[in-house]
């Protein structure tokens, strides 16, 4: 019970209004869940994790238009984030997950903001699957890690954007494109995710944008086709642009490092994890895995394991 109430107000801080967001005059186009096939083995494979805790899990389709899109982030930026009165405090930062989870998947393709899809990420892979070992939100957070799975992909007519790293292969189509991309990586727990494009004419002009996460706070380097290449950002994705062919790479290796937070819980990139005593520097991960088979967060007198397994 008091890692419960010290979740809620873990929850509370790290959902913090984010500043105004700017609404396109044209949404952008999620890629279909099932023109993508998502290889994990673990629970951070969210369909797996999905319909696996609760088969009667459905995706809704988060289809809004513009004007309600901005009612969406005018509530929450007023912090109009109430929920149920007959849910049991101790439930409530999971419920509140879902919901969060439910607006970003509406508001995302109208903003193609990477903080948002950041938001996305830390609750998918924190408090939405550690809500859904817990059976009064085991369904809440299960649509949500739908949603979730919907969110990985967007296109627009000038390209791709990668939101969510998660091993994977696409099939895309839209009106301009017709290729696969193939995703490969092992985060949240190692930190390399490269991308491969394949399907494609020879020099086919496209923009692929890959989420700058918030939690990188070093120095990044894309490398395309083993070169570093320079990118710019934009609203919080790395941009390359560029004439594409089949079997072009890209790849980058974020820093997991993991970190003390004021608040006494310990973060590698999204990941949180929860420290069995208060934690002191230094810190590593630990050779020993969770029963879920993730790796720990160690130092002395203490060893963390990631939320989701919590």
């Amino acid at each position: 019970m008091q890692r419960l109430l010290l979740l809620l107000f873990i929850f509370c801080a790290s959902v913090a209004s984010l500043p105004a967001q700017k609404l396109l005059k044209k949404a952008k186009s999620y890629v279909p869940v099932d023109s993508i096939a998502f290889l994990t083995a673990d629970k951070t494979n969210l369909l797996v994790a999905a319909w696996s805790t609760d088969s009667l899990a459905k995706l809704h389709h988060p289809s809004v238009t513009r004007s309600e899109a901005r009612n969406i982030l005018r509530r929450r930026a007023k912090g109009n984030r109430s929920i149920h009165k007959k849910v049991p405090p101790q439930y409530l930062p999971f419920f509140s997950a879902a919901r969060r989870i439910d607006e970003i998947a509406a508001t995302l393709p109208w903003t193609a903001n990477g903080r948002l899809a950041d938001n996305a990420e830390s609750l998918l892979l924190n408090e939405i699957l550690m809500g859904l070992e817990r059976k009064p939100s085991e369904h809440a957070c299960a649509e949500a890690l739908l949603q979730g799975a919907l969110m990985t992909y967007m296109t627009d007519e000038e390209g791709i954007y990668v939101n969510l790293f998660q091993n994977c292969i696409a099939h895309i189509v839209t009106n301009e494109l017709d290729l696969t991309l193939d995703q490969m990586t092992d985060m949240p727990f190692f930190p390399r995710v490269k991308l491969r494009l394949s399907g494609i004419p020879r020099d086919t002009k496209l923009k692929l944008r890959l989420r700058k996460p918030s939690w990188q706070t070093t120095p990044t380097t894309l490398y395309v086709n083993g070169h570093e290449t320079e990118v710019k950002v934009e609203n919080g994705y790395f941009v390359i642009e560029r004439l594409w062919k089949s079997g072009d790479e890209v790849y980058v290796d974020f820093d997991l490092t993991p970190r003390i937070m004021p608040d006494m819980l310990i973060t590698s990139g999204p990941l949180k994890y929860i420290p069995s005593n208060i934690p002191n520097e230094p810190i590593t991960i630990g050779k020993s895995y969770t029963p879920q088979g993730h790796p720990t967060i160690e130092g002395q007198g203490f060893k963390a394991v990631p939320m989701m397994d919590m």
